[in-house]
């Protein structure tokens, strides 16, 4: 491995020392066993060594300092002294601690056994880092370094700062040095002379202001992370521009995101081309947007498409839930044919709320979509789009007693069957009629008539059910499936007398003990991206991608249940009362949430972030004498505080904190940063300042189940770092 003597001129290992006049300071903030932080020191080093002495590279470990001074870090004990041996390297070797690094990533998951085979490799005296290692000198160093990366607010490994400012591109070597050049003044060193330039075209992320879901400004930054040659500009429907794209560019729905000529170009193309349509010279990439801004709105007491119909009286608005009618003794369910959740659905519909046994009136309805071309897309492919068809087919032919459900049911057993023929004859459903329906024009009219439904109702899960024309509901067993129905519909004869209704499940059952199907119940409701929400009508967002890894871990599958919607309960109730597993929906603890339950390890660390109008600058927290709005409880109580001086205006919430600063009643609005960021998008005002105090995010477990959880979290911690890098939450 070559020596990199140049190192040293770069102050390695003196951390107070501040970049001398022309150099940027290149900041690396690591877990030293993170997965992803290896990559990213390999490339810093030939970053290095391509500037040399233009640039001073500092480089800090992220953990925690505990009251009584203890050392603690995600990858647990032998992180820790995985990064006491690189911190007493870059100490006490300063030109080589990174080839030391570098060496032992080269084994990470042993870290840091075998370090001392590294540094006789390299020439590195053993004893003197193994010293300080050992010593209070190594701890100290380690200290600081966690308090540095803490200060700067590096959370996920790695951080990168160049020149101060966050780096949110690519990683390549090419990346690293063209984020850098641009930090340099003029003139530039000469080796920026040689490092190709960024693509250089237009990003157009097309929104509608009426859209509550499309958040425009967040695609927006993700677009300037991942294109940084790129001109990134939003553009509203309602503008001639807008509706001018909309046209030229074929969309149905927003938001959209359109990459100009010579996208093509840009060295993260190749990362996205899966999922762009060409249009002309320019791309429109697929976000599964589901706003469609030329239909009637059925909530807002307007008349959006000029017809003369506001909201419910528009055929707009028919077979939305604000404008449905309630239908007593119908249940309906949504599914996508491929779908194992699904499947386990309807063979529990056979042992609970079955039609043809006194359940309610069954209607299927089917989450797919049209291309432009006429042709039909199924998120598991065209196969599930042909059995989506074929299934309608049986319930078109053979409604009557909801003979179907033979079929249905059948194919059910084994969704991903290609002998569908197997499922007919025996029990009455015509092979003949089947096959003539779905290969010929009535089986397309069926399905492109159906799917219409899913879509005006804004589902796109699967499964999920509908009682009584009005009542969103989820759930794969019978249990869950009678309790979510017969709450809405009680005189159904199957729902009562009370007697013949499940039993509560007892908030002791233990978890790893159910019964039946091994179902992961988790606690998730409403939209708070990136954290959690819906892109093309499936949970999306950081916690309910660690839900699905969380089932996974423990040997389940995972099922979403939106306790206020479903029992008119908040999630930590829900989980007190046995109705859920666990809630992870952004959930902090607290004193008054322990009483009802238990909460893992925070699997998240948000911060507290100001946000004011253009321009504002809070200075120093602990004097300054703003007026600050913020919703009552964590934030409230951070900001007081942190910001001891300031006129605090207590509100019931973060929408109505920042409403305080947009009536010129408050300077600032504070807030938990996810939670601030999407009160702020669309309106004027800006994050200001530098984020501070910590809020805490967790699993709430029903008691005496953290230790089940927290040994799935440990085993998952490199997964959870890269869905904080993937999602990036609370980043301005």
């Amino acid at each position: 491995m070559r020596a990199l003597p140049w190192l040293l001129l770069l102050g390695i290992g003196s951390a107070s020392l501040p970049a001398r006049a022309g150099q940027v300071e290149v900041e690396l903030y690591v877990m030293s066993k993170c997965p992803f932080a290896i990559q990213v020191e390999k490339t810093m080093a030939e970053v290095l060594a391509r500037f040399g002495s233009e640039l001073r590279f500092q480089m800090d470990f992220i953990g925690r300092v505990k009251p009584d001074g203890t050392l603690t870090s995600m990858h647990g004990e032998s992180e820790v002294r995985g990064d006491l041996i690189q911190i007493c390297a870059q100490s006490h070797a300063p030109d080589r601690f990174l080839e030391l690094v570098n060496c032992m990533n080269e084994q990470f998951r042993q870290i840091p056994d075998g370090w001392q085979d590294c540094a006789r490799r390299l020439g590195l005296q053993v004893g003197a880092i193994a010293e300080c290692a050992d010593s209070a000198e190594g701890t100290a160093l380690l200290q600081e370094s966690f308090r540095r990366s803490e200060a700067r607010g590096a959370r996920g490994s790695p951080t990168i700062y160049f020149g101060g400012r966050p780096h949110r591109g690519g990683r390549s070597e090419t990346d690293f040095s063209r984020a850098i050049c641009e930090t340099f003044g003029h003139p530039r060193p000469a080796v920026c002379a040689s490092i190709p330039e960024p693509a250089r075209f237009d990003i157009v992320v097309l929104s509608d202001r009426r859209c509550k879901d499309c958040h425009p400004q967040l695609l927006a930054k993700r677009m300037e992370g991942l294109f940084p040659g790129a001109r990134v500009r939003t553009v509203d429907y309602s503008e001639s521009e807008g509706r001018r794209l909309y046209r030229e560019m074929g969309l149905e729905k927003l938001p959209a995101v359109i990459l100009g000529a010579g996208a093509n170009q840009a060295s993260q193309f190749s990362r996205v081309e899966r999922f762009l349509t060409r249009k002309g010279d320019a791309y429109v990439m697929r976000m599964g947007g589901r706003f469609d801004p030329s239909r009637e709105i059925c909530d807002n007491g307007i008349d959006d498409t000029g017809n003369g119909l506001v909201d419910c009286a528009d055929p707009d608005c028919r077979d939305t839930f604000d404008c449905r009618e309630a239908m007593p003794g119908k249940l309906e369910v949504f599914i996508m044919s491929h779908c194992p959740y699904a499947a386990r659905g309807l063979l529990a519909l056979e042992e609970s709320l079955d039609p043809r046994r006194g359940g309610p009136g069954l209607e299927l309805h089917y989450v797919a979509t049209r291309n432009p071309d006429g042709s039909f897309r199924a998120l598991h492919g065209q196969k599930e789009v042909d059995e989506n068809i074929r299934q309608l087919c049986a319930a078109h032919h053979y409604a009557a007693g909801h003979r179907y459900l033979d079929y249905v049911l059948c194919r059910m057993r084994d969704p991903r069957s290609e002998d569908w023929q197997a499922c007919t004859g025996s029990n009455g459903i015509e092979t003949a009629v089947i096959a003539r329906c779905a290969q010929g024009p009535e089986g397309e009219r069926l399905l492109a008539e159906d799917i219409q439904v899913a879509e005006r109702l804004g589902i796109g899960a699967s499964p999920t059910w509908v009682a009584c024309g009005k009542h969103k509901f989820s759930g794969i067993q019978a249990d869950q499936l009678l309790s979510g129905y017969c709450r809405h519909d009680p005189d159904l004869p199957l729902c009562r007398p009370p007697a013949e209704r499940p039993a509560e499940r007892p908030p002791e059952t233990p978890l790893l003990a159910e019964r039946g199907p091994r179902i992961l119940r988790v606690a998730q409701g409403g939209r708070y991206m990136p954290l959690h929400g819906e892109q093309a009508g499936l949970p999306s967002g950081l916690e309910a991608e660690l839900a699905g890894e969380l089932a996974r871990e423990l040997g389940m599958q995972v099922a979403f249940v939106d306790t206020r919607r479903e029992y008119g309960l908040g999630s930590v109730t829900a989980v007190a009362r046995g109705k859920v597993d666990c809630g992870l929906n952004a959930i902090s603890p607290t004193p008054e949430r322990r009483v009802e339950v238990d909460f893992t390890r925070p699997y998240l660390t948000l911060r507290y972030r100001l946000a004011g109008r253009p321009g504002a600058k809070p200075g120093s927290l602990s004097t300054s004498r703003a007026r600050v709005a913020v919703a009552r409880g964590l934030a409230q109580r951070a900001v007081e505080q942190l910001m001891p001086r300031a006129t605090l205006i207590v509100a019931p919430d973060m929408g109505t904190a920042v409403a305080e600063v947009l009536a010129g009643r408050a300077d600032y609005a504070a807030g938990e940063d996810v939670g601030l960021l999407l009160a702020i998008e669309g309106k004027k005002l800006t994050v200001a300042g530098e984020p501070f105090g910590e809020s805490p995010i967790a699993i709430a477990v029903p008691k005496g189940r953290a230790a089940e959880f927290d040994a799935a979290l440990s085993r998952l911690a490199p997964r959870i770092e890269a869905l904080v890098r993937k999602w990036q939450p609370g980043e301005p």
